[in-house]
């Protein structure tokens, strides 16, 4: 179609779319088809051309079908729109009628319901209120049946208290004077036993340095002994020298004869015989006398223990004689108390009242008038405080904190019905969650609890929080241009129930999900609602705004402010183009202009312990619809927060003043407490006359139970003095056999020592006749030995016996001397031993006297105890008796409360079920009227009736205007269904016509679209042809013939195309040179003739290496350039799809390469900078780890292969410098590390070639201490050797640990042992912190030993001057223990008595 066709038909599109109602889009479809029909003047494929003239026919039918169908649109719409008009007037006039009727229908029925629901449920309440008064009824007969009970029980525990008082009335001062007694003797006992204890302790030493003193006067005088058996044997032996010298100076001038040589030989043998007898004698004697010893020592502790047993004996008898002197006080007591008690009860049983009981019948009189007296005040009294209680009630459930009593306050004191609606759903949604639970597992939270607000969202404190917040809102609405948000009560509860949930789970409550939005804030921090609000009432949003942006510091309140988080931050990120609702989703309710109403709450208690909650809940629109009570349309709008300030300002005042009015708490208490004073006056009064009355009755019972417990007192007084008077017979007794038996231990004991006595005294005689007869020998042995010598011989002997005898005087001077000293020695010991024998002498007399005196006082303190026994068990069993009383006082207290509770409650009910029944009557008289405009209505509906009358009933009378319209409206719809049903059937008739066009559009629409579909797939599947397109070797080898290269003919589309379509002509191919080939399209799908040029060469002509400026190829022997990969002389090289060879790095398929600058490719090492990457034998970069030369390398994701400390997915890895890798030891400043074969970073425990080592979570070598769990281990710090083990820094330590002076074990799995443990057959025991003990130790407070090498064994220790013995445990045996066979004893200390 040429220009002139296209300009026509764009005219006549245009002319349809202005002149008829054909929509615009089937215009734009007209004008697409033919905007799509020109066509240029070159001759095309002629399959084209044939396509296009088709389309070109099929859009002129298109256009043609187009505007008859407009036509036909026109016609049916004018038709239409005359139908719609008469029938929206049929409509309107029947919705208006129906409307009419439905509002009667709906405004009496909601009338009549409610009405009746009105007296139903006012005949409920008044049945409920009734079935209240009964029970109440009942239960103050039951709670005054209860008070009788209670008040006769207390009556009863009145006399108990007064009896027990009476009976304990001096028991107190008892139990002290028994309780000082017990701590004067108690003292004295201390004293005492303090005083025996340092006696014998005195006594001790004193018999200790007796026995040493002693001990030292025997070692003296054996010592004296000795010294004068060395001075009679140096005496003889002096003489005997002299003799001896005297006789070899007379040897010089005399010779023996051979005869008397032979009678001094016979002479000394006779007297060597006698010696020998001598001897043997003593040595008898010696026996006889140790024994003699051994009886005496034996005899010394059978005394000993005579003396012992006598000493004990006299120490029970002192303490019986004093237990005597008791029992006969007590019994003498008893006795007195009995008669005179017995008095008593014969005087009774004789009609004759004692002066006590006189005097008690005088009292009960008086104590009965104070009782009337009392009894009225009491009455008086609670009258007044259980009014006063009442009206402090109803104050405080009327005025109290919650906010449900402002909104009640508002609806009482508004006409405007939208306003009562919105309260009324207020009230109605806090009803159905009052003192529920919010799911939880954790926490005691309540949805909302109406005798609980404090710190909820329900305190008129927070409400008031909550306005101030609202301010903030608004003001971020007004910056932001959107309309302020008006307050509604019911979403206020909303908020506040919302906001309770939230609290506990952290989350949006979303407890109304598709009718209302909301925001929720958590904070750990209180925030100030009016922390942003100026002086004058108005919000700083410009300084909200730039704290926000961070252009200025925010105070810490500020930034606890929801608002900059709700608005200002989630503001930021939807300029910078976020979308996503969750991330600022707080920031488009708020400025959400559809929201016009909301409610607001704020949280001031963390219900979680963790956050502050604040929540804010929008309605999605500016209104709720509701019905008022005429049955019209009516809209909550919500108020103003100013409306609402006010109000709540009102509210607050008018509060105040109510209370004011109402009484004090303080005057209510005031009026308890006196109404409890007046009761407490009565209560004691009754009790006095209870107890004074129940003392009279039992006064004889009581004076005769006084008796029988007297009697049971002396009988017990008598017995226990008989019995001690029979143990004191037997304790004299055995003083009387122990006295005996020690003086008949002490003459055996002096009989023993005189026989010892006169077995020395033999001894020293036949010792005495041993020296002189050796003496004897001496000196004839010494005449026979110079008779038998030569004169030189004698004078040697007479000068050595010289010398000898020079010798021996000054031996005897020396011995004098000491003799000397130890005569002084015996005199001082033996006045040493004589005063200690005195002062032992004293402390056993000051130890009787002293254990006499604590025998008396521990008799004193025993019974002082038992006094004290028995005084405390009768103040506990008063005791018992005052709790018993106290809790039927508190019980009758209690009840009596609960009592005038009830009252008051009943008589309350009472005015009500009257206030119950008015109301019932005037409900249903009401409810008879709407009944009959009921029936009215239906009359008018059936056409039974036109009037609808007057019923003196504002609400029905209001009805009647519409019910006239309805009458009205329903005269008009006849006339109107005609005028329908005319314009009904001319529509009818014009739409079929306007069918058949449109089908016939439709048919031509489609035979377009399908021609229009050939031309653009031909079109879309045929590109074009050029030589660019078409593929000619660019070297043929030459053969001497007609060579033919291949031809390969694509279209732009790169299409190949079927030789079918095209011819080709070869020109000058046979010759070396340049050849050409012609390729001619046959025209049906491509038209054109196109001419390309090969060359023809040799074989060696092009095969090889070429430079091109400086980049290399590579031909083939068919004159080609090579690609990809060749091995070219044993190298290998890569051609790049254009032939290029490549060098240095380069990607293949998104991967590196490298080929050095001669394009030789070989497994290498590749330095770049002071970086090492590795590339293959195919030259490809690798990656991870490589075994290069047998080592190990770890190459990144980048190639570079890594050195020193580098990380792999967050592990630390380690390569040498040199970038090897291997299981190695890497020190770092002072720190070890190990890696293992991979490089990897070790931690925990680890084993290296055999030894164990542990590595922090840092990988750093750990030494010395380390816990594993609950058990310790030890790792080397340093290198170490112990008993021949050899321990290398940081490896663990097994066996035997010292440090430092101390020694720890540790076992074979690596951990340090605690408690006993045998090791090497030795037995140790290591304490909690591992430390091997030595010396002495406790275990759970008890002695153990071990010796300083730590072994435990059984043993004798010697600490100081005293032993102690230790078991097989090491533990410090006490008490009597079998060592060996025998039994040993051992004090509480430990420490072996000998």
């Amino acid at each position: 179609m040429n220009t002139k066709t296209i300009k026509a038909t764009l005219a006549v599109a245009t002319a349809i779319s202005a002149a008829t109602s054909l929509p615009i889009n089937l215009v734009q479809q007209v004008q697409a088809k033919e905007d799509t029909s020109g066509v240029n003047d070159v001759k095309g494929p002629t399959k084209k051309i044939e396509l296009q003239k088709q389309v070109d026919e099929k859009n002129t039918e298109v256009v043609a079908a187009s505007t008859a169908l407009s036509a036909a649109e026109s016609t049916r719409d004018d038709s239409k729109t005359k139908y719609d008009a008469v029938s929206k007037s049929y409509t309107d006039t029947v919705n208006k009628s129906v409307e009419a009727g439905d509002y009667v229908d709906n405004a009496l029925v909601a009338e009549i319901t409610a009405r009746a629901k009105d007296v139903a449920d006012l005949q409920q309440k008044l049945s409920d209120q009734k079935s209240q008064k009964e029970a109440l009824d009942a239960q103050v007969q039951e709670k005054q049946a209860q008070l009788d009970a209670e008040q006769a029980r207390l009556d009863e525990a009145t006399k108990a208290l007064e009896d027990s008082k009476e009976q304990n009335k001096d028991t107190l001062t008892k139990l002290e004077e028994a309780k000082k007694t017990k701590e004067d003797s108690s003292a004295l006992v201390e004293t005492l036993e303090k005083q025996l204890e340092e006696t014998k302790e005195a006594l001790s030493i004193a018999e200790s340095n007796l026995k040493d003193a002693q001990t030292s006067l025997e070692g003296h005088k054996a010592e004296l002994a000795e010294l004068l058996k060395e001075k009679d044997a140096l005496t003889e032996k002096l003489e005997s020298n002299q003799d001896k010298l005297a006789e070899l100076k007379d040897s010089l001038s005399k010779e023996y004869t051979d005869e008397e040589i032979t009678q001094m030989e016979s002479e000394i043998a006779s007297l060597n015989e006698e010696m020998a007898s001598i001897t043997a004698s003593i040595e008898a004697q010696d026996k006889q006398i140790a024994d003699a010893e051994a009886n005496v020592e034996t005899q010394t502790k059978v005394l000993d223990e005579a003396n012992a047993e006598f000493e004990k004996a006299t120490a029970e008898l002192a303490s019986i004689t004093d237990k005597v002197g008791n029992a006969k006080d007590n019994y003498d007591i008893a006795e007195k108390n009995y008669n005179d008690l017995q008095k008593q009860v014969n005087d009774l049983e004789a009609g004759v009242d004692t002066a006590e009981l006189t005097k008690l019948k005088g009292e009960l009189a008086e104590l009965q008038e104070k009782q009337d007296a009392a009894r009225k005040d009491y009455n008086l009294a609670e009258s007044k405080y259980f009014a006063a209680e009442k009206a402090l009630q109803d104050s405080y459930l009327k005025y109290n904190d919650n906010v449900a009593n402002f909104f009640q306050y508002v609806s009482d004191n508004t006409t405007d019905e939208a306003v009562k609606k919105d309260i009324r759903w207020a009230m109605n949604e806090l009803k159905k969650y009052d003192g529920k639970n919010v799911p939880s597992g954790k926490f005691d939270v309540k949805y909302y609890d109406s005798n609980n607000v404090d710190g909820t969202p329900y305190s008129l404190t927070q409400f008031a929080e909550a306005l101030n917040y609202l301010k903030t809102a608004n003001a971020i609405r007004a910056k932001e241009g959107v309309k302020e948000l008006k307050i509604s009560y019911y979403l206020m509860a909303v908020s506040a129930i919302q906001n309770q949930v939230s609290s506990i789970t952290h989350y949006h409550a979303n407890m109304y999900p598709g009718e209302f939005f909301e925001n929720l804030y958590l904070t750990s921090k209180m925030p100030d609602s009016k922390e942003f609000q100026k002086e004058d009432g108005t919000v700083d949003i410009d300084r909200l705004e730039a704290i926000g942006r961070g252009e200025v510091q925010p105070t810490e309140t500020e930034a606890k402010s929801p608002f900059l988080h709700w608005w200002i931050a989630e503001k930021i990120k939807y300029e910078s183009g976020e979308t996503n609702f969750d991330v600022i989703g707080h920031y488009k309710n708020l400025v959400n202009s559809g929201c016009g109403i909301t409610g607001f709450a704020v949280n001031s208690t963390k219900n979680d312990g963790t956050y502050y909650t604040f929540n804010q809940t929008f309605a999605g629109s500016d209104s709720y619809e509701f019905h008022d009570s005429q049955g019209k349309r009516r809209y909550i709008t919500g108020m103003s927060i100013s409306d609402v300030e006010d109000l709540l300002a009102q509210w607050i005042l008018y509060k105040a003043e109510q209370l004011a009015n109402a009484p004090t708490q303080e005057e209510v208490n005031k009026l308890d407490e006196i109404a409890g004073e007046k009761f407490g006056i009565l209560r004691q009064a009754n009790a006095q006359v209870t107890a004074k009355q129940s003392e009279i009755d039992n006064y004889t019972d009581n004076v005769k139970a006084q008796l029988e417990d007297a009697k049971k007192t002396l009988n017990a007084a008598t017995n226990e003095y008989s019995d001690l008077l029979v143990k004191q017979s037997e304790a004299q007794a055995k003083v009387t056999n122990a006295e005996a038996n020690v003086k008949t231990e002490q003459d055996k004991l002096a009989g023993l020592n005189d026989t010892l006595s006169s077995l020395k005294d033999e001894k020293d005689k036949f010792v005495s006749k041993q020296s002189s007869l050796k003496s004897t020998i001496d000196t004839k042995q010494t005449t026979l030995d110079a008779a038998k010598m030569s004169k030189e011989e004698i004078e040697k002997q007479i000068a050595s016996t010289e010398a000898e005898i020079n010798s021996l005087k000054t031996s005897l001077s020396d011995n004098e001397l000491a003799t000397s000293k130890e005569n002084s020695a015996i005199d001082s010991n033996s006045t040493t031993i004589a005063n200690l024998n005195q002062t032992t002498v004293d402390l056993n007399k000051q130890i009787s006297a002293t254990e006499t005196e604590l025998a008396e006082q521990k008799a004193i303190l025993e019974d002082a105890d038992n006094k004290i026994a028995t005084y405390e068990k009768a103040l506990a069993d008063h005791a018992k008796v005052e709790a018993d009383y106290n809790e039927a006082k508190q019980t009758v207290e209690d009840t009596q409360y609960q009592l005038g509770i009830l009252k008051g409650e009943a008589s309350s009910l009472a005015t009500e079920i009257e206030q119950t029944i008015a109301s019932e009557t005037t409900a249903a008289a009401n409810n008879e009227k709407a009944q009959l405009a009921q029936k009215q209505w239906n009359a008018i509906k059936a056409g039974e009736a036109t009037e609808y009358g007057q019923y003196d009933d504002t609400t029905l009378d209001t009805i009647k205007a519409k019910v006239d319209e309805y009458t009205s409206l329903k005269s008009q719809i006849a006339s109107l269904e005609t005028d329908v049903a005319t314009a009904k059937a001319d529509l009818d008739e014009k739409e079929a016509k306007y069918q058949a066009s449109l089908l016939a559009y439709n048919t031509a629409e489609a035979e377009y679209n399908t021609a229009k579909s050939a031309l653009d797939t031909f079109i879309a599947t045929h590109g074009s042809v050029s030589t660019d397109t078409i593929i000619v070797a660019e070297n043929v080898l030459y053969t001497g013939e007609e060579v033919t290269p291949d031809v390969v003919v694509k279209d732009s589309l790169g299409t190949t195309i079927d030789p079918s379509e095209y011819t080709i002509v070869y020109t000058n191919n046979v010759e070396l040179g340049k050849a050409t080939v012609t390729i001619t399209m046959n025209g049906e799908n491509y038209v054109g003739t196109f001419t390309k040029e090969f060359n023809i060469v040799k074989a060696s002509q092009y095969e090889g290496w070429r430079k091109v400026g400086n980049d290399w190829y590579y031909y083939d022997n068919h004159g080609l350039k090579v690609k990809g990969s060749h091995v070219i002389d044993g190298a290998k090289y890569y051609f790049n799809n254009d032939g290029l060879m490549q060098k240095n790095w380069f990607k293949i398929d998104g991967s590196w390469y490298y080929a050095a600058s001669s394009g030789a490719i070989q497994a290498q090492w590749v330095q770049s900078g002071s970086n090492w990457y590795y590339v293959n034998a195919d030259g490809k970069m690798m990656t991870g780890y490589q075994t290069v030369g047998g080592v190990k390398y770890y190459l990144n994701g980048d190639g570079l292969m890594q050195k020193n400390w580098f990380k792999i997915n967050g592990s630390w890895y380690y390569a040498a410098s040199s970038g090897a890798i291997q299981a190695q030891w890497v020190q770092s400043g002072s720190n070890w590390y190990y890696v293992d074969a991979d490089g990897k970073m070790v931690t925990g425990k680890q084993t290296v070639n055999g030894l164990k080592y542990l590595f922090d979570a840092n990988g750093i070598m750990k030494k010395g201490w380390s816990l594993d769990k609950d058990k310790w281990e030890f790792y080397s710090q340093n290198t170490m050797k112990v008993y021949g083990k050899t321990f290398v820094e940081g490896q663990q330590v097994t066996g035997w640990l010292p440090i430092g002076n101390r020694w720890y074990y540790i076992a074979e799995d690596g951990y340090m042992v605690t408690g006993y443990q045998t090791i090497s057959g030795v037995k140790y025991y290591f304490d909690e912190s591992g430390l091997m003990q030595t010396g002495w130790f406790k275990i759970n407070g008890v002695y153990h030993y071990a010796a300083s090498s730590g072994a435990i064994k059984a043993q004798w220790v010697k600490s100081g001057s005293n032993w102690y013995y230790v078991d097989a445990e090491g533990k410090m045996v006490t008490g009597d223990y079998v060592i060996d066979g025998k039994v040993n004893h051992f004090d509480t200390n430990g420490v072996w008595i000998k």
